[in-house]
């Protein structure tokens, strides 16, 4: 496909529907700007990991139902070993829509350590992650993360026990965690 060329998207349907390419090379495009990045129109973006949108001259900068589909995750479906094997869900500075990614505890060689962030809940319920058990409320020092980036000079991540049975991770820009 030649450089100027790209494909387009409709809202209700999985994959392009067709591949433009303009006839002029000075054609105006119009194009939606979302979070510091510019798409053109019927090019697909995401917003916050909820809602699946294409551009178009109508999109002024949130989502709406005629421009964005919300995506729901079937976890599941899509994630049904992560769930079995006691994994950790890694979001993005939001707990809403799918994991980026999941913290697999059978490959941990140390798991980590309960940190203790305040008075432990004295409910019977608490988190798994594998053979672990973490008290809801209380934080999860995965000993890898400790060493690989949990808190960089931006990013920052953190492993809660808020919903049992798993162990919830967000990671994110630090001036959007420390807001939390």
């Amino acid at each position: 496909m030649l450089e100027q060329c790209y494909y387009k998207f409709d809202k209700n349907l999985c994959c392009e529907t067709e591949s433009y390419c303009p006839e002029d090379n000075n054609a105006t495009i119009h194009e939606c700007i979302f979070d510091g990045k510019t798409y053109k129109d019927g090019q697909q973006f995401k917003i916050q990991n909820d809602y699946l949108c294409v551009c178009s001259p109508e999109f002024n900068g949130t989502a709406n139902d005629k421009l964005c589909s919300r995506f729901k995750c079937d976890y599941e479906l899509l994630y049904m070993e992560n769930i079995l094997n006691l994994d950790a869900p890694l979001y993005f500075e939001e707990k809403d829509g799918c994991p980026i990614n999941w913290y697999h505890s059978e490959y941990e060689h140390d798991f980590g350590t309960v940190e203790v962030t305040g008075a432990i809940n004295s409910s019977s319920y608490v988190c798994k992650y594998g053979s672990l058990s973490v008290p809801i409320g209380q934080q999860l020092k995965i000993d890898r993360l400790s060493i690989e980036n949990s808190e960089s000079d931006t990013h920052k991540t953190i492993c809660t026990c808020d919903i049992p049975p798993l162990i919830t991770c967000i990671t994110g820009r630090k001036y959007v965690m420390n807001a939390e």
